[in-house]
C-alpha cells in the first residue's frame, strides 16, 4: 500500500474471499460476517485461515463483533484477534457510556495491534462522539484510529446520514488528533472520487464488491477489482495526514 494513497479496505468472511480481495488489489483484508451485525466476528479460526491466507501480504483487520459496551468483554475479544494474527481490531462504540473505557482496555491488551475505534453515523450518539473532544479523548485512550461507518445497512449509506461537509469536518479532526481515518457504510462506486476529495486514510467496502451487491452474497472478483481501479486511479489525492 502506497502511504500517500487513500487505501481500499475489503471486508471478507473467509479465506476465499480474502484471496479474491488480494488478487483483485485490495489493501487492506478485512475479517468480518456480515450475517452477524454491523461488526459481526468471523470465527477465531477462520481469521487465522484469513491471515495465513494473505500471508502478509496486505494488512488484515478484525472486527471484535456486535459486543455491549463493558471494557472486560471488549479487552477479552481483542486478545483473542490479536493471537489470531490481525493487525488492526475493530472495535464498535456503540454507547457514550464506557465508550473511552473500552478503547483503554482494547488498547492495554492488543499487543502490536492497532485499535481502530468504530463509530456510527446513524446513531445519535455519534454527534457526540465525532466532537474534537472525544476524539481526543480516544486518541489519549491510545488507539490509532477512528472509522465512520453505519450499523443499520438498511438505513441508507454513509451519506445518507453525514453531509460531504461533516465528514470533511470528521476527518480534519481525526487527523488532527494524530489518529487514522477509514469512512465506510454502504459505500458504491458512485461515493468514492467525493470520498477521496476528503482525504481519508482508507475507504471500506462489502456490499459493493459482492455478487447482486448485496452484503451476504459472496465477493464478486470483478466488483471488488473495479472498486481497486477507481479507489487508485488518481494517486494525486493525497492524505493530508498519514500515520504508520
Amino acid at each position: 500500500m502506497a502511504p500517500h494513497m487513500t487505501a481500499f479496505l475489503a471486508s471478507v468472511r473467509s479465506a476465499s474471499e480474502a484471496r479474491i480481495a488480494l488478487d483483485a488489489g485490495a489493501d487492506i483484508i478485512d475479517a468480518k460476517e456480515p450475517d452477524a451485525g454491523a461488526l459481526g466476528a468471523v470465527s477465531a479460526a477462520e481469521l487465522a485461515r484469513i491471515v495465513a491466507e494473505v500471508n502478509g501480504a496486505r494488512p488484515v483487520s478484525a472486527t471484535v463483533g456486535d459486543l455491549p459496551m463493558r471494557p472486560e468483554l471488549i479487552a477479552s475479544a481483542t486478545r483473542e484477534r490479536a493471537i489470531s494474527g490481525a493487525n488492526f481490531i475493530k472495535i464498535g462504540l456503540f454507547d457514550g457510556a464506557g465508550a473511552v473505557e473500552c478503547a483503554q482496555a482494547a488498547c492495554a491488551i492488543a499487543a502490536s495491534a492497532k485499535i481502530i475505534a468504530v463509530l456510527f453515523a446513524d446513531m445519535p450518539v455519534t454527534q457526540s462522539f465525532v466532537q474534537p473532544d472525544f476524539v481526543k479523548q480516544l486518541a489519549s485512550a491510545g488507539v490509532s484510529g477512528v472509522m465512520l461507518d453505519t450499523a443499520d445497512k438498511t438505513s441508507g449509506g454513509l451519506l445518507a446520514h453525514f453531509d460531504v461537509v461533516a465528514l470533511a469536518e470528521f476527518v480534519v479532526r481525526t487527523r488532527a488528533a494524530n489518529l487514522l481515518c477509514g469512512l465506510a457504510g454502504s459505500l458504491q462506486m458512485h461515493d468514492i472520487v467525493q470520498l477521496m476529495t476528503l482525504r481519508p486514510n482508507f475507504l471500506g467496502f462489502r456490499s459493493a464488491l459482492c455478487v447482486s451487491g448485496q452484503r451476504g452474497e459472496t465477493l464478486d472478483m470483478d466488483r471488488t477489482s473495479a472498486v481497486a481501479r477507481t479507489v487508485h486511479q488518481d494517486k494525486r489525492l493525497q492524505p493530508l495526514y498519514n500515520k504508520g
